[in-house]
């Protein structure tokens, strides 16, 4: 198997106490990954070579874990088509963290999109450019119900994994975006204008069907829900 090793440069000591002053967060560690190269469906799989994280403004610190592979799922095609493609520029770095939590499936989704968006002022993106690409992210990435909810409590203890995509179109993204040009919306007002525009965010968590696969996998073969469930 052809395999490509790339680390990233961890930032400079000035740079870490620069962005600790600013209250967004530090990155710990290296990011050091294979690619996969034979793969020719998914070019963004990756394995990491070693332990990386990041601690974010509240302190709270996400791990990706040595060992794990990820293939950028969390990143819809429509994610791609109006940000970037994963692991790549700006986000690499978030890139790779919001991934791994969207595979592990331990944090609530909502929880790891600001932990994105603290990563990506982190990676020195501007704060319109990141409030512009959380919201992206926000509505158009892969959601997800954590395991040992109340929703797997009480209606799918036998179900594996719940992760959707919602059924959005750039048009209604675009919308949402628009108040980033009538000022400086908070995360808060930037969920609320997505969450208004997306007439399907995605299935009813009661009609997710059962995944015998390993939580965290590609959700194809998902079936699609009914107009009732939307």
């Amino acid at each position: 198997m052809t395999k490509r090793v790339w680390v990233a440069v961890p930032f400079l000591a000035l740079s870490v106490a620069a962005t600790m002053a600013a209250g967004v967060g530090t990155f710990f560690g290296k990011v050091a990954l294979e690619w996969d190269d034979e793969d020719g469906f998914n070019r963004n799989r990756i394995k990491l070579l070693g332990d990386f994280g990041f601690q974010d403004p509240a302190g709270k610190k996400w791990i990706a874990k040595q060992g794990a592979e990820l293939d950028g799922s969390s990143f819809t095609p429509l994610f791609e088509q109006m940000v970037s493609l994963p692991f790549v520029g700006e986000h690499r770095r978030a890139s790779v963290l919001h991934d791994y939590y969207s595979r592990q499936l331990s944090e609530p989704w909502r929880e790891v999109r600001r932990m994105y968006y603290a990563a990506l002022l982190a990676e020195g993106m501007s704060e319109s450019e990141a409030k512009s690409t959380y919201a992206v992210l926000y509505g158009a990435g892969m959601r997800w119900e954590p395991k040992g909810s109340t929703c797997y409590i009480n209606c799918h203890n036998g179900a594996s994994a719940l992760v959707w995509k919602p059924d959005v179109i750039d048009s209604e993204i675009n919308a949402a975006l628009e108040i980033l040009s009538e000022g400086n919306p908070s995360l808060d007002e930037i969920d609320k204008a997505v969450d208004a525009v997306i007439l399907k965010p995605g299935p009813h968590l009661f009609s997710q069907p059962k995944r015998e696969d390993a939580p965290g996998a590609a959700p194809g073969g998902a079936k699609e829900d009914s107009e009732e469930d939307q």
